[in-house]
């Protein structure tokens, strides 16, 4: 019965590990599954190696067993694998040892050859609490993408207040288990108690941050939403700009007349602040015709304007007629995230530039878009997945292209990109079918 308790024990060592090495690092393609049983796997192999009561075999598999384990399921070297591998080490022994050292000898009169089963098993559990309390502390003093900050690194260090209670608790058991003498099964029911304690402590963990995980990325959804709902309405704003330019130049007539009689008069003043006015109003900024179709044109505006004070150039070959059968939301979402992606890539690259086509097969519904842009990395994986974003705020990470997937699933359609190590650019080629 003993030896399932530490089984047991051993499993929630090996959550530990995963809660420690998830918030670290980020996980490589491998599954959910697929890590938390090679992770069960080392563990397990842990604890019937436990069996020969060999402290430095313990201690050498530990280290060979978490090193591999990080190197595998995690995207890092091995170096950065070796490194956390000893700090897990270090904090699993250094809370053994202070256990021991505090908590039997001020606690409790006994030596530790002399301590039954049971206690031990007691005592074994308050050791992995204080290791996950350890780990944890350790996670929000790593930095990362995944570290809390500001409220949310404030509210998750009051849960150390839970794993205090338990030591509480568990310290309590032992006391009654040492001055009063209970049977066997009692002892057993004990302990068994502890251990629950302790997985009840790492379950609370868990739904905390998985509420935390699941609140912030609806949060960072609606923000995206609204994003592309503002930049849809600012298209459209622009699209009235560029109407209201042609009126204007229209007018252009109308105009001349009134500065020939403000002339006339000698009025220079006059003349002065009315073609001041004329030059700064609003129906006279700039305006692209890339394509026949207003809303796309008014989009890729912005996109030229920002890449001209960024010093990247922008090139654009739209074909007549082509994604017209895309709504002005779902045209938001792929081009504004893919040219944000291409802008981040491309800035502070000497002769950097940007180029966007837009095509559509013959004879097909089919319409293709291609993105090339600079880029001094390349931002694949070797599974061919992209890296994560570096733009801030971090809120974003990763909705862009969610967004674009979503569009493109709407109409059929796929991505596909590689780079170009020759001439160090990156390239985007999505294909979209034109709905039935």
């Amino acid at each position: 019965m003993i030896s399932i308790l530490y089984a047991l024990i051993y499993l929630c060592e090996g959550y530990i590990f995963f809660y420690y090495t998830n918030h670290i690092f980020t996980r490589r393609k491998k599954g959910l599954l697929v890590s938390a049983s090679c992770i069960v796997c080392g563990y397990l192999m842990n604890y019937l190696i436990s069996f020969q009561n060999n402290t430095l075999l313990n201690v050498i598999l530990f280290l060979t067993v978490n090193a591999l384990l990080i190197y595998l399921l995690y995207q890092t070297g091995p170096v950065s694998a070796i490194f956390h591998s000893l700090l897990l080490c270090i904090l699993m022994g250094g809370s053994e040892l202070i256990i021991l050292n505090t908590v039997l000898k001020l606690a409790f009169d006994f030596q530790p050859d002399q301590i039954d089963p049971y206690h031990l098993v007691m005592l074994t559990i308050l050791s992995k609490l204080f290791y996950f309390l350890l780990t944890y502390l350790v996670v929000q003093l790593f930095p990362g993408d995944r570290k809390y900050s500001g409220n949310r690194k404030q509210r998750a260090l009051i849960l150390i207040v839970i794993p205090l209670f338990s030591f509480f608790l568990i310290i309590t058991f032992m006391f009654i288990s040492q001055t009063t003498r209970l049977t066997g099964s009692l002892n057993y029911l004990v302990s068994c108690c502890c251990l629950l304690l302790l997985i009840m402590n790492l379950f609370i963990f868990w739904y905390y941050e998985n509420n935390l995980k699941r609140d912030i990325n609806f949060a960072n959804l609606q923000l995206q939403i609204q994003y592309e709902k503002d930049m849809t309405a600012y298209n459209k704003r622009v699209i009235e700009q560029y109407e209201n330019h042609r009126i204007i130049i229209h007018d252009i007539k109308k105009h001349l007349i009134s500065i020939s009689l403000l002339n006339q008069k000698q009025d220079y003043e006059a003349i002065d602040r009315y073609l001041s006015n004329l030059l700064q109003s609003a129906d006279l900024q700039e305006n692209l015709q890339v394509s026949d179709q207003p809303f796309l044109n008014s989009l890729l505006l912005r996109y030229k304007q920002e890449c001209t004070k960024q010093k990247i150039s922008f090139f654009t070959d739209i074909r007549s007629g082509v994604i017209s059968f895309l709504n002005e939301s779902d045209l938001t979402s792929l081009l504004c995230n893919l040219l944000d992606n291409a802008m981040e890539a491309a800035c502070d690259i000497p002769g950097a530039f940007i180029e966007l086509r837009i095509e559509k097969r013959e004879n097909t519904n089919i319409t293709l878009i291609v993105l090339v842009n600079s880029s001094r990395i390349n931002p694949l994986l070797p599974d061919n997945s992209l890296l994560r974003s570096h733009k801030e705020p971090s809120l974003f990470h990763g909705l862009g292209m969610k967004s674009v997937r979503r569009v493109l699933d709407k109409y059929h359609g796929d991505i596909t990109y590689h780079y170009d190590t020759s001439n160090n650019t990156f390239h985007t080629v999505l294909c979209v079918m034109e709905n039935d």
